[in-house]
């Protein structure tokens, strides 16, 4: 008896079950994958296992999904689509200035002041440099490269709370510093690193050319010590239009939204709302005007700051909000967000927010074929912005030069003159 056969992205001839229908798992496979999992729409058995294929091999096997998702996005109306859009078409190098969060601090610091930034205690290309780096108490640690991966050390987490376990490590994580073993969180940070943040076919592009780096920051608190209320301030074509805003990250968590008058939105995005409407913060005025301020270069941008009793600074400029599958309650807000974003026909191919691939990423690449970095010597970046490198500074010098860095390579206004954009 003859089988009919199909060929999965990993390269691996799968058998197909005969006559059984949508959903039959294989009877039997020739030489496949580790792991076989099923696909309900056709019966056939692809491996799971794709994130070991190498990036390069990735997007050459899946070219016809790019094409398909670029037939399927020509006229996008909703707001999912339309990010999804912009992650297929936009490729201007300003995204991956956002993207990064070593660069975007420049950008904030040009665009705004650098006042509006917190404070940034090292930046380390190697995660070992964490175990004899000099901290406060209180401290926040995440990859340059993605989102969703942080560990906040600080004395008002939960007394049971520990560090990610490996192999599951890319998650929000609070501990109290002396369940913050330096050894582990290396540890982390060496796993982090080796993660490439949103890959796939055509999906988050713009964290791929971001230097994989560590970055040390202070901790930002409220007004009662604990951690601040997120305000992401949703801007289209430099209009803010919606703001959410989330309480309670690492236990009770609610979230809502409102206009930019303050009413409050009927809609979900999955937590529940806080019991009680939140009040305007009392410089909304100037937070508002911060995010325009901030997406004068493009089309969309989701600007995330937290409120302070002395300031407002600035968390992340986020391009991709959930990768374009945001979940909308009711799903009419989808289209309503949808209607505020006009998108261009076609995005520049150059823009503003030309970066280079950093020292440090060259120094990783270096020291994985063989050419190891001299015993002692300290971790330095080739960013000129406000960012501290080894022993921890005090809030008043978050923006003095960076040490260990060689400042006769900057301009006068001490930054770097313009380098070539890596070409992706």
């Amino acid at each position: 008896m003859s089988w009919p056969s199909a060929r999965c992205a990993c390269g691996t001839v799968h058998i197909r079950a005969r006559s059984r229908g949508p959903g039959a798992l294989p009877v039997r496979s020739v030489r496949g994958c580790e792991r076989v999992s099923v696909f309900r729409w056709s019966g056939v058995a692809c491996s799971a296992r794709l994130s070991r294929v190498k990036q390069a091999g990735w997007r050459e096997r899946s070219r016809w999904v790019r094409w398909w998702r670029l037939l399927r996005t020509r006229q996008p109306s909703t707001f999912n689509e339309k990010v999804r859009y912009k992650m297929l078409r936009d490729h201007r190098p300003l995204l991956v200035t956002f993207a990064d969060k070593v660069a975007v601090r420049a950008y904030v610091a040009e665009a705004v002041g650098a006042h509006y930034l917190p404070a940034a205690y090292a930046l380390l290309d190697e995660p070992r440099d964490l175990v004899g780096l000099e901290l406060p108490e209180s401290f926040v640690v995440k990859p340059t490269h993605g989102s969703g991966a942080v560990v906040v050390v600080s004395p008002r987490a939960p007394a049971d709370a520990k560090l990610p376990e490996l192999g599951g490590a890319w998650i929000y994580a609070h501990v109290r510093p002396d369940a913050a073993d330096r050894e582990h969180l290396a540890r982390v940070g060496a796993e982090w690193l080796e993660q490439l943040y949103g890959q796939g076919p055509n999906r988050e592009w713009a964290y791929g050319p971001v230097p994989r780096r560590l970055i040390v920051e202070e901790l930002l608190t409220g007004p009662d010590g604990g951690i601040p209320d997120d305000y992401k301030l949703f801007v289209f074509n430099q209009r803010c239009r919606y703001i959410q805003v989330d309480t309670g990250r690492f236990g009770g968590r609610t979230q809502d939204f409102y206009r930019p008058d303050w009413e409050h939105v009927p809609m979900s995005g999955g937590p529940p709302w806080a019991p009680t409407p939140q009040p305007p913060p009392d410089r909304l005025a100037e937070m508002i005007d911060l995010a325009e301020r901030l997406s004068a270069q493009t089309d969309f941008v989701r600007v995330d700051l937290y409120v302070l009793p002395d300031r407002i600074v600035v968390g992340e400029l986020t391009s991709y909000p959930a990768g374009g599958h945001s979940p909308f309650i009711p799903e009419s807000f989808n289209a309503e967000f949808g209607t505020l974003w006009t998108v261009p026909k076609r995005y520049a191919a150059s823009g503003p927010g030309v970066r280079a691939e950093g020292d440090g990423q060259r120094a990783r690449h270096s020291e994985r074929a063989g050419h190891q970095r001299p015993s002692g010597q300290r971790p330095t970046t080739d960013d000129c912005g406000p960012i501290s490198v080894g022993r921890a500074q005090p809030h008043s010098a978050r923006s003095a030069p960076p040490s260990g860095l060689d400042r006769s390579a900057c301009g006068d206004d001490g930054r770097r003159p313009p380098r070539p954009a890596v070409v992706t």
